[in-house]
């Protein structure tokens, strides 16, 4: 394979759909950088890289550009014309690795420190210097935005007074006691989103999956929104316009997934006119929405079990115009079904949670009209080998929640149809987020099966056939496990090789 010749430098990671827009816009502001080419980014896999120079970030908060996700430092491949001019190039290559926004404002705001105290520090040179030699952890070069009020993103380790390495650089930099310490702070994050034109600067925190309601445990450092209450007008309440579908909520209560996109377009295109569907895990509306609005169902039964996304996801419906379309059930979505007659009512069911829907897949089962049946789709985190197995071994237990049914619609086969496995995003190294598009119904109503598709025949008496006929059921990994309710055995493989 032949070498591609480039470097390290910073990008403007937009979306896809939006990167050549961007590019030109970009370019006529004279920000682009002529030295490198726009690449697919590796660090975010719905991303293109595009290289910038000069003061791009001014240009990119004053436009507020929708396809802006943030920004980084990727390898991008030289241009044509660096490529013919040596010269040219061995200058680029000096100064491929410019300072970061994030570096930029960080040296600014100990100036300004160290003015306001009428006092000399080091320079700013000097800063910029201490920070390049920082692991990326502390001092990370990208830039992460989110929402429609920009606002700024850190990692849980950035700039934070809790790392050693980076205490101890405030210390090298004159900042002894803790109330320098914090006081400096304070005016980087103020920095940060004056440069960025944000309205707040917060920090991400993990999701917990066995806490059950996964709630959001970003923590806001900087804002200029001083209410302190929840809900619209709160100091995180943040709104996100995706394709047009708005969905706001209060950023330090509820999780957000923006890298699901592409996922949430694709379910609202699936979605038929006039079908009913349940969303068995709704969020804020992340499926409910494109359900709504791009699909034009007839109506949503929408299920969620922590009060602030409820809160949201009636904020949200009523904000899309949708409002009359939806029946929101606050609780256990794995007993929705049951406890408010849901069943044999649907045409579709999703069912988008991670890392495993699986305590939610009977009763997906349930929901499905009867005469016609319907589709389920499937989420999970799944290691990449075991795709097909997964996929198997999905069909095989819908399969047994079907056996369980009783009457004249169990006269007839019944199959159970995984006729399309959709990779969503890489979720850690060699396991992906994938949905699978189940069909679960009569047999005459299935799908058209083809060489590929795997899945099960019911019979009525209650045997039954796979699809192939020599598939071999084996358990997968990404089960759960009795550990905890959300556990799969893979994460322990990792957990006991780290």
């Amino acid at each position: 394979m032949k070498e591609v010749k480039g470097d390290s430098t910073t990008v403007v990671l937009a979306r896809r759909h939006c990167a050549k827009d961007l590019r030109d816009f970009l370019d006529s502001q004279k920000v682009l950088s002529k030295d490198f080419r726009m690449v697919p980014s590796k660090e975010n896999g719905d991303a293109i890289a595009i290289p910038v120079c000069g003061n791009f970030l001014s240009v990119i908060a004053e436009s507020s550009h929708e396809g802006v996700l943030g920004t980084s430092e990727e390898f991008c491949p030289y241009s044509t014309s660096v490529l013919g001019n040596q010269k040219r190039k061995q200058t680029t290559a000096a100064a491929a690795r410019p300072v970061s926004p994030l570096e930029q404002a960080l040296a600014s705001a100990t100036q300004k420190f160290w003015n306001e105290m009428n006092a000399t520090g080091k320079d700013e040179a000097y800063v910029l210097g201490e920070l390049a030699l920082l692991d990326s952890k502390i001092c990370p070069k990208r830039l992460e935005l989110l929402g429609d009020d920009r606002t700024v993103v850190l990692h849980p380790t950035a700039f934070s007074l809790d790392e050693t390495a980076f205490n101890e650089l405030l210390v090298k930099m004159g900042f002894h006691s803790d109330e320098s310490k914090h006081k400096l702070m304070l005016m980087f994050w103020e920095e940060l989103a004056v440069v960025c034109k944000s309205s707040r600067v917060v920090r991400k925190g993990e999701v917990r999956p066995e806490s059950g309601v996964r709630e959001s445990n970003f923590k806001i450092l900087w804002t200029n929104q001083g209410v302190a209450q929840s809900g619209p007008g709160g100091p995180g309440w943040i709104t996100v316009t995706e394709q047009g579908i708005q969905q706001s909520f209060d950023l330090t209560r509820v999780m957000f997934s923006r890298g699901n996109i592409t996922e949430k377009v694709r379910f609202g295109k699936l979605v038929q006119k006039d079908e009913v569907v349940l969303d068995l895990y709704s969020g804020i509306g992340y499926f409910t929405l494109p359900a709504l609005v791009i699909g034009k169902a007839k109506h949503v039964y929408a299920c969620e079990w922590n009060i602030h996304a409820v809160e949201a996801l009636r904020y949200n419906l009523a904000q899309n115009g949708v409002a009359n379309c939806a029946s929101v059930f606050h609780g256990d979505s794995r007993t929705a079904v049951a406890l408010h007659g849901l069943e044999n009512k649907v045409n579709r069911v999703s069912l988008g949670l991670l890392p495993s829907s699986e305590g939610g897949w009977e009763s997906a089962v349930r929901a499905l009209r009867r005469k016609t049946g319907g589709w389920l789709h499937v989420h999970g985190n799944v290691p990449v080998k075991e795709m097909n197995k997964w996929a198997f071994w999905l069909c095989s237990c819908l399969a047994s929640f079907v056996k369980k049914f009783e009457g004249e619609e169990r006269d007839v086969d019944w199959a159970v149809i995984c006729s399309h496995v959709e990779k969503v995003k890489s979720f850690a190294p060699t396991v992906n987020h994938y949905v699978a598009d189940v069909f679960v119904g009569p047999m005459d109503k299935s799908a058209t099966t083809s060489p590929t598709t795997l899945g099960m025949i019911v019979h009525p008496g209650g045997s039954m056939d796979s699809i192939p006929p020599d598939a071999t059921l084996t358990v997968p990994s990404c089960a759960l496990s009795p550990d905890g309710p959300l556990h799969q055995s893979w994460m322990r493989e990792i957990a006991q090789t780290n």
